[in-house]
């Protein structure tokens, strides 16, 4: 749940950020805030299901958990828009698109560099605690 927590905050400041940049009004505050949210949750859960997916080559799995990720949220918005709940403009699943992929390989690069660094360490302390048996 931190690591949601770590990512939704992240997602929030940019929008704040690029919205203040930008002066562009947004009437869609409080839906965006809660799509944001979700796509935090999702984007967690799917580079957390990494270490499920091991037996695969990484690049496999990384896009594969990208094209998983993209996948649900266009869905997702296609149906709302399909069932009245949303309006999506001309360029809007362009944006999307963009919306997701960029936060997803800035998370997937910190994930993986992390992931990577751990598992260096674990490989360190196993390799010390081999020498000390070896003494």
């Amino acid at each position: 749940m931190k690591t949601v927590c770590v990512v939704y905050t992240c997602l929030v400041l940019g929008k704040v950020i690029f919205k203040n940049v930008t002066k562009r009004p947004d009437g869609q505050y409080g839906v965006n805030l809660l799509s944001m949210f979700f796509v935090a949750c999702l984007g967690t859960a799917v580079l957390k299901s990494y270490k499920k997916l091991q037996g695969f080559p990484l690049i496999v799995v990384i896009i594969g958990q990208y094209i998983l990720d993209i996948g649900v949220v266009l869905g997702s918005v296609s149906i709302a828009d399909k069932w009245g709940l949303t309006q999506i403009t001309t360029g809007g699943y362009r944006d999307l698109f963009f919306t997701v992929t960029v936060p997803y390989l800035m998370g997937a690069i910190f994930y993986y560099l992390f992931f990577f660094s751990e598992i260096r360490k674990a490989n360190k302390i196993l390799l010390d605690m081999h020498m000390i048996q070896k003494k």
